[in-house]
Parts: C-alpha cells; sequence; structure tokens
C-alpha cells in the first residue's frame, strides 16, 4: 500500500490582497481625518459666535441699563451727545448733589452729574468699545467692528426720548468670519 503524503498548504495574502486592504484602511483613516477635521471647525465656529453672542449682549445690556438714566432734554446741561460719526456718546447720571436722599432737588428738578461725563467710544484700532468715567477706561465689547448711537435727531423714526444702539461684532474663527449685529431701542429720561 502506498501512502500519499499531504502537503500542508501555507496560507499567504496574494498581492492584490494586500493593496486593496492597504486601499480601505488609507481611505478608512482618511474619512475619519476628515470628520476630525470638519468636527474641530465646527467647535470652533460654535466657540467663536458662543462668544460673539455673550459679548454683544453683556454690552448691549450694560449700555441700556445705564442709558436709560440720561436725558435727552434741550435745556438740561446733562443732555446726551452723539458723535459726527454716530460712534461714540456723552451723557450724564443722575445724582444726590444736595444730600437729601435722592436725585431730586426741592424744587422737583432733576440733579445731574454734570462734572462727571460718562462716554462710550469705539475704537478701530483695537476693535472695542470703551467705556470712560472719571478718566478710567473699561472694555465693554472686544472684537467690535461698528457702533452706531442714533437719536431722533438722526432717524426720524424714534422718539424724542428714543436712542437706538446699533452694535456689530467680528470673530475670525479657524476657516470661518462670525458675525453678529445686535439692535436696542432704550427709552432715555426726559
Amino acid at each position: 500500500m502506498i501512502r500519499l503524503k499531504l502537503k500542508k498548504q501555507i496560507k499567504a495574502l496574494s498581492l492584490v490582497e494586500v493593496m486593496v486592504a492597504t486601499v480601505i484602511s488609507i481611505t478608512v483613516g482618511i474619512a475619519v481625518m476628515a470628520l476630525f477635521v470638519q468636527g474641530s471647525r465646527l467647535w470652533s465656529f460654535i466657540i467663536g459666535r458662543s462668544e460673539i453672542n455673550s459679548g454683544g449682549e453683556a454690552a448691549m445690556n450694560y449700555m441700556t441699563n445705564e442709558l436709560k438714566y440720561a436725558t435727552v432734554e434741550a435745556g438740561s446741561p446733562a443732555r446726551i451727545v452723539i458723535s459726527a460719526g454716530h460712534d461714540s456718546i456723552t451723557f450724564f447720571l443722575p445724582t444726590d448733589l444736595d444730600g437729601n436722599w435722592g436725585a431730586v432737588d426741592n424744587l422737583g428738578e432733576t440733579e445731574w452729574d454734570t462734572g462727571n461725563p460718562i462716554q462710550y467710544i469705539y475704537i478701530p484700532a483695537s476693535n472695542s468699545l470703551i467705556r470712560t468715567e472719571g478718566g478710567i477706561q473699561a472694555t465693554l465689547a472686544k472684537n467690535v467692528t461698528g457702533v452706531e448711537f442714533k437719536d431722533n435727531t438722526i432717524d426720524g423714526t424714534l422718539l424724542r426720548e428714543e436712542l437706538m444702539i446699533i452694535l456689530t461684532l467680528t470673530k475670525q474663527t479657524q476657516q470661518r468670519v462670525v458675525s453678529a449685529t445686535f439692535t436696542s431701542r432704550t427709552k432715555l429720561r426726559n
């Protein structure tokens, strides 16, 4: 009887199989990297949008809360003054000048702190909106690309005691520009 010896077959990958596996691996790797890059860009955009929105809202809230105490009375020495370029405003706040625990004197007139003007000024060189009082500057908003203050002498659609503020903020993220414009109408004291 003759016995046949069976040889064990050595299993190996052919060149074509190796190339196909390599191409599939590279394609999956590129897809994962593209997904990561797009996710990173989206995250950067979301962070930029969040910074712009929170900064703009905080600045607008601060300005409107303070400006509602200013006046537009023509005869008042404390009347608001808007610059010719409409990008800054000067105003005064009521204060207790005579020590009677109120900002109204004995004649019923509002007491204004005319020795202490407050200004909101847009500085294009630093893209910032600052508040100045008594020589002290505080930044209200960064990434500012435009500010416009309007009263009824500039915009006839506004009432006499109304003030409109338009604030535009812009920020460059990884590959996008994030921009937001905030508008507020504030009723001033008369």
